[in-house]
């Protein structure tokens, strides 16, 4: 016999999502000289479920749950390629005395801080902004779709302001903040490496100024 078609399928089975791998051949019957078909079909839910638990630890923050470095760039890189000629925003926040928050506090305190930071942009950002964890206190987020300039100072500040009732420390009583480099960026004509070099020179002269900011 030879092969036809084979695929893995995802079935629903009494509710339950099943991963089913199948193989069809085709034969000729040599006594009746019919064509028929002979279907196996295997079970792989649990190796389908453990390469998406692999795949989704070598894509996101442990920490957090958040896209990492590499797959965060990954995801930019690729809109920032398509030419398409559109405007997008890319940011960096550095969440600000990380360092005074585990040294007065404890790094249990340090990371509820990033964790906080962490719920701000998942509630202030939408499903198809891309936000990642890029080192200890660093983070990044690339907004594909903008509006215009009042329209980003609107949703960072509405960001800030959530940032702003998160609280860390023994009492709850410490002040999480951070600082935001941000940049324009046009689809199709500026590289990852230039944008990302021009929101942390954005993000180095706020952090040199004044935190918070």
């Amino acid at each position: 016999g030879s092969t036809v078609e084979d695929g893995d399928y995802l079935l629903q089975l009494n509710g339950a999502n099943v991963w089913v791998r199948t193989e069809f051949q085709l034969f000729t019957d040599p006594f009746t000289n019919h064509t028929m078909l002979f279907v196996s079909a295997r079970d792989i839910t649990e190796e389908q479920t453990r390469q998406q638990d692999l795949r989704y630890r070598a894509e996101h923050d442990g920490m957090t749950g958040i896209f990492n470095r590499k797959t965060a760039e990954e995801i930019i890189q690729r809109y920032l390629r398509a030419d398409t000629g559109r405007t997008a925003l890319l940011m960096i926040l550095d969440l600000d005395d990380l360092k005074a928050i585990n040294d007065t506090f404890g790094h249990t305190e340090g990371d509820r801080a990033i964790q906080a930071l962490v719920t701000a942009m998942r509630a202030s950002f939408r499903a198809d902004d891309v936000i990642g964890r890029t080192g200890g206190d660093e983070f990044v987020v690339f907004l594909p779709t903008i509006g215009d300039v009042a329209s980003i100072e609107n949703l960072i500040a509405s960001f800030k302001e959530r940032l702003a009732d998160m609280r860390v420390g023994e009492r709850n009583n410490f002040a999480v903040h951070c600082s935001i480099g941000a940049t324009l960026v046009t689809c199709g004509k500026t590289d990852f490496d230039t944008a990302y070099r021009q929101a942390d020179k954005a993000l180095y002269s706020v952090k040199n100024s004044r935190k918070d900011g």
